[in-house]
């Protein structure tokens, strides 16, 4: 989890998951960041990460939240799909974002290889349905 804050939407506060996740030294360097600076220049649909990234900011602050996938990039250049939930609160009578990431890779990852395995499988399967009829 971290938080950002207008006017600048740069990170303010980050928990520890978060700095081993996007591959910070430390919360000093993460803190730095804005969510334009996690992100790939582009995103899989074609939009500018940064121009995407504010709409997505903009609609959370505008209805509370706001929950979609994303490609985000750690610090050493590694790209990774993920889950984010923005969601508005206040703090000390200023509105603000708390954005939770979880990083898809695994999951992923794990689809991949099913979806490659299927066809084999079903291949086999065929093969095997031939033999009983001969």
């Amino acid at each position: 989890m971290m938080i950002i804050e207008p006017p600048s939407w740069k990170f303010t506060r980050a928990n520890p998951v978060t700095i081993t996740m996007f591959k910070a030294e430390n919360e000093e360097e993460f803190l730095k960041k804005t969510p334009g600076d996690v992100s790939p220049e582009k995103q899989p649909d074609g939009s500018l990460s940064s121009e995407k990234s504010k709409k997505m900011i903009e609609k959370a602050m505008k209805s509370g939240k706001a929950s979609f996938e994303w490609t985000h990039k750690r610090l050493n250049g590694e790209e990774f799909p993920a889950s984010v939930l923005l969601i508005r609160f206040k703090l000390n009578g200023k509105e603000i974002i708390q954005a939770t990431v979880r990083d898809l890779s695994e999951e992923k990852e794990m689809k991949t290889k099913e979806n490659e395995k299927k066809p084999v499988e079903s291949h086999k399967y065929v093969l095997k349905r031939n033999k009983k009829n001969d």
